[in-house]
């Protein structure tokens, strides 16, 4: 996960569905933060890469995140539907 201000961290996809993601790190990331994420995907070769608003934070031992997908077209969604049929339990 990158900013727009320049700072990367490594983050742990909890949650995933079209609209957004819920994510934990060791930092928590302020509210309104635009981000993009990066991340392996068992359904592509490349990193799905996709830009997102953090919509809620909570700090603690380790930080929990929430994030809105900003899609940029169908194509973004598409790759969301991919990576969350292989991720399915049976793929």
């Amino acid at each position: 996960m990158s900013s727009s201000q320049g700072w990367q961290r490594e983050a742990t996809v909890v949650d995933l569905s079209l609209a957004g993601a819920g994510l934990e790190t060791v930092q928590v990331v302020a509210q309104g933060e635009r981000v993009t994420l990066g991340f392996a995907s068992p359904a592509f070769w490349d990193p799905v890469v996709i830009e997102a608003v953090v919509v809620w934070s909570r700090p603690g031992p380790v930080a929990r995140l929430g994030v809105a997908f900003e899609h940029t077209g169908p194509s973004s969604v598409l790759i969301l539907l991919e990576t969350m049929a292989a991720l399915e339990p049976g793929h």
